[in-house]
């Protein structure tokens, strides 16, 4: 039986000795070699000794965000970006098994030389960039274009500048050697830091710190956009207080002028026109709309309206409201602000100065981006200053939002909406989320506060307060008021219904109808009898006014394309 058992223990340690044995999944060795040359830049090479216990599914390894022509075992090696890092596919060039290997990396670093804080150059090289194993023993050699005299300091992810500790370094001559003296743990980050007289790099300007320079120059653009909105644009505040009435003398269309100071709307204003009788719409199933003349337009209305009509009609009784002549037309509107200048105080200051101030912070913020996101040193400098135009370009479309707030067009809401969702999907990609998120919100933000123009005078923040007083009144009548104010004007849905649309409450107006059926719009033919609730007309003057705009959208697209081409030329 003891021999037995003598021959059974025998038998197991020898197919112990057989089967292969495997520690804990590390990297076993990792040998750094940086030179740095007289232009800043490092050209890399790292190689690693991997120990897997089991097969890995998704293996990579990290090198730093900036790092460039990247190969693995002398090929090109494919990356994807993760925060701070790149991250190499190893799964090719490993294989997904177990066992021992080694792998050699390859890459250039460029700008490794940057400043301290008294300004002078320093070193600034990373070594390890997050490897997702331990890594029992690192060595690192680094030579640099002339003597050192230095002592190198380094820090980490885990340890911070305690890592000194866990290190050996020697300084010989132009070359740093060293190596660890502990295991450093998985996820570990290590860079070398080092200050070199100016000498050492005569030809290569010294770099900032990036996130310190964007913020100093985002704060300045921001800064100086705010002193000019409190000494050229602030106003006294806007009281909302209902009002059943629309500001005097002034049509649907010219909201917008009043509360923002924009262009005058043709169509909205054309329904006004309509609304008193000098005008009667005719839309058809395909899309058509016709404009009857009624009455000629006397003094009563404004100049800048009998201007208008008198441009509309000429000399015919009858105008197609979905032409192209008409497109024109209202694209001329839009750049004029019919009396709205007279709501501003005489030191107002100009509105566009504001925002292109506040846009240059995302003009710094898109440069950012661009940076980051583009490998090589002209080409990044490149994709900064391409990016840096777009972010101006897109900070001005995205504080148009704030003009959609309270009027129809909601068009500025959507065009910011997605130039929002863009800079923030490159933010992630290039990994500068924060750059892209200031971008954002200080557009939003610069928007906000000059939604309203300038400095208004007393008649121009009553106005405007009329108009925002107008917009709450539409939306909060109640069913039982509605009742009451229709037995003695029946007409009081039509009536309100221009300006509704113009503020973009129709739908919630119109709502608080209820189903009943409502008499016939005295200005909006359809050829169709009976009578339709609230709700009903209000989709039909949409669907009408969608008519009536679309070929001006066309003709906005066809600007655009043109432009594009212009410029590929």
């Amino acid at each position: 039986m003891k021999r037995l058992s003598g021959m059974i223990l025998i038998l197991a340690i020898l197919i112990l000795l057989a089967v292969p044995a495997f520690g804990a999944t590390e990297a076993t060795v990792v040998r750094f070699q940086a030179a740095i040359s007289g232009d800043g830049s490092a050209q890399v090479t790292v190689s690693v000794n991997l120990r897997l216990e089991t097969a890995q599914k998704d293996l990579t390894f990290p090198v730093p965000a900036n790092a460039r022509n990247i190969t693995v075992n002398g090929g090109k090696a494919d990356t994807v970006r993760r925060g701070e890092a790149k991250r190499i596919d190893l799964s090719e060039t490993l294989g997904k098994m177990a066992g021992e290997f080694t792998f050699t990396v390859n890459y250039i670093l460029d700008d490794v030389v940057s400043s301290n804080e008294a300004g002078l150059p320093m070193v600034e090289l990373p070594i390890l960039s997050g490897f997702a194993y331990p890594v029992a023993n690192l060595e690192f050699t680094v030579s640099l274009p002339d003597t050192v005299e230095a002592k190198p300091a380094f820090s980490s992810g885990y340890h911070h500048s305690s890592i000194e500790e866990d290190l050996r370094a020697a300084v010989s001559g132009n070359l740093i050697t060293g190596q660890s003296l502990k295991a450093l743990k998985d996820q570990e980050t290590l860079v070398m830091t080092l200050d070199v007289p100016e000498s050492m790099f005569p030809d290569t300007p010294i770099v900032i710190d990036s996130s310190l320079a964007e913020v100093l120059a985002v704060s300045g653009c921001l800064v100086l956009a705010l002193l000019y909105w409190l000494i050229f644009l602030r106003t006294g505040p806007l009281r909302r207080r209902q009002t059943p009435t629309p500001p005097d003398g002034f049509g649907a269309g010219e909201l917008g002028s009043l509360l923002c100071l924009e262009g005058a709307d043709l169509t909205l204003t054309v329904f006004t026109w309509a609304q008193l009788g000098y005008i009667l719409i005719q839309p058809d199933r395909n899309g058509r709309v016709l404009l009857h003349k009624r009455m000629e337009m006397g003094n009563e209305r404004s100049e800048f309206e009998q201007r208008l009509f008198a441009k509309l009609f000429g000399k015919r009784s009858v105008v197609d409201a979905s032409s192209g002549r008409y497109a024109d037309l209202a694209f001329q509107a839009r750049t004029l602000s019919s009396g709205a200048r007279s709501m501003l105080e005489r030191g107002s200051g100009n509105p566009r100065i504001f925002r292109f101030l506040g846009a240059c912070a995302a003009a710094v913020c898109g440069f950012y981006v661009g940076f980051a996101l583009a490998e090589g040193g002209v080409l990044r400098w490149l994709w900064g200053i391409v990016m840096g135009l777009l972010g101006l370009y897109s900070g001005m479309k995205i504080q148009r939002f704030a003009n959609g707030l309270f009027l129809l067009r909601k068009t500025p809401i959507y065009k910011a909406l997605v130039w929002c969702a863009l800079w923030l999907g490159l933010g992630l990609l290039a990994g500068q989320l924060p750059s892209a998120l200031t971008l954002t919100l200080s557009q939003l933000a610069v928007g906000l506060m000059a939604a309203y123009g300038g400095k208004r005078t007393q008649e121009g923040r009553r106005v405007a307060c009329n108009v925002l007083g107008l917009r709450k009144y539409l939306k909060s009548l109640s069913y039982q008021d509605l009742r009451r104010l229709s037995q003695s004007d029946p007409e009081l849905f039509h009536n309100l219904a221009p300006y509704a649309l113009a503020l973009g409450v129709d739908k919630r107006f119109a709502g608080r109808f209820g189903q009943d059926g409502i008499s016939g719009c005295p200005y909006l033919t359809t050829g169709m009898d009976g009578h339709r609730s609230a709700r009903e007309w209000a989709m039909l003057m949409r669907r009408t006014i969608g008519d009536m705009d679309r070929r001006e959208r066309q003709k906005n697209a066809e600007r655009l394309r043109k432009a594009l081409r212009d410029l590929k030329k």
